[in-house]
């Protein structure tokens, strides 16, 4: 079976010839190749062929459509700074009240911003390998993390406690951004998947996850899938409080950070949705190939023969070395023989 095939059949529980491997690579697939990362955030075809680069070098089973996290924050309005050797940054509060977010409209992501960007790059990668891998677009953040940049992450958890009334009201406008941009993305692409984020959802209570947070990620999902899309949740950091809750989103794929133990995770999920991750990204950073091989090893023993995907638990980052991105490829074939 061929990438795309193996991924498929690991989202739904198929039996595969073995775990597909495919971890999140922006800074690490820009410097690895020595390439300028404001071009690949503002090209939308320097984008695509960092990435097509970057499959012929690892021959990870999918590829990560992404540039950053600020893409709707520019799309809305938002200052952005590109730097040449990193990813870009905000540099602004959209909303320095509460209720600015009405002065705002939902992006047109053919027209607004840089989404024009991430359509370009989806379609020239979807076109250039879409048969054979999985291509995943990173639709940025959900309701409850964009929010979050739109009032700055601060004032906004100060937010969710003194201006409740407000916040719900402020939640259903980010969860049209995010609605819209998934399903422009998807009907002008034909991209299969798409991720987003709420990755400040782990610093919250489960009460206040259940509040403000989870009823927004349901209802993106169920719209986005509705559309016709995979859909892959991410949370950053120790997700494990809220990790059932996760589940019940409907999400087809649930990336975990490397502060969640795995064991627990699959024990957790039951084998519901799929499980993307979750090595810890410092370890590609600071660790040797050995070690790599042996947490992948660990991360396949348990995932083996389970709706499971071989990842990094977030991002890799800058300056990684690239003998252990390729000993991560390696892993799930030195695993197989030994079976």
């Amino acid at each position: 079976m061929n990438s795309l095939q193996r991924v498929y059949k690991a989202i739904f529980g198929n039996d595969y010839d073995r775990i597909p491997v495919f971890p999140s690579m922006i800074n690490a697939a820009t410097w690895i190749q020595n390439r300028n990362q404001k071009y690949y955030s503002t090209d939308g075809k320097y984008l695509a062929e960092t990435l097509i680069k970057n499959r012929e070098i690892f021959d990870y089973d999918g590829i990560y459509v992404s540039s950053d996290n600020w893409i709707m924050h520019s799309a809305l309005g938002g200052k952005v700074n590109f730097p040449d050797d990193d990813e870009p940054m905000g540099t602004e509060v959209l909303c320095r009240h509460i209720d600015d977010y009405k002065k705002l409209s939902v992006p047109d992501p053919l027209k607004n911003g840089r989404m024009p960007v991430i359509v370009e790059a989806t379609k020239i990668t979807m076109e250039k390998l879409g048969k054979d891998y999985f291509i995943l677009a990173n639709i940025d953040s959900g309701a409850f993390s964009l929010a979050g940049i739109l009032r700055g992450t601060q004032q906004f958890m100060y937010d969710i406690i003194d201006s409740k009334d407000e916040v719900h009201q402020m939640l259903q406008f980010c969860t049209e951004v995010t609605v819209t941009y998934g399903t422009v993305l998807h009907r002008m692409t034909g991209v299969p998947a798409v991720q987003f984020g709420d990755s400040t959802a782990s610093l919250i209570s489960r009460e206040l996850y259940e509040e403000f947070v989870y009823p927004y990620e349901c209802r993106i999902i169920e719209r986005l899938k509705k559309a016709g899309l995979l859909v892959f949740l991410h949370i950053c950091g120790n997700s494990t409080h809220i990790l059932d809750l996760m589940v019940k989103t409907g999400a087809d794929c649930l990336e975990l950070d490397g502060e969640v133990d795995l064991k627990t995770a699959f024990d957790i999920v039951n084998n519901v949705t799929c499980i993307r991750g979750n090595i810890k990204t410092s370890l590609f950073l600071e660790g040797t190939p050995h070690e790599v091989l042996n947490e992948a090893k660990k991360c396949i023993s348990l995932g083996y023969g389970k709706k499971y995907i071989l990842s990094a638990g977030c991002g890799i980052p800058k300056f990684t070395k690239i003998e252990n991105l390729k000993v991560l490829r390696k892993s799930v074939e030195l695993f197989q023989i030994r079976r």
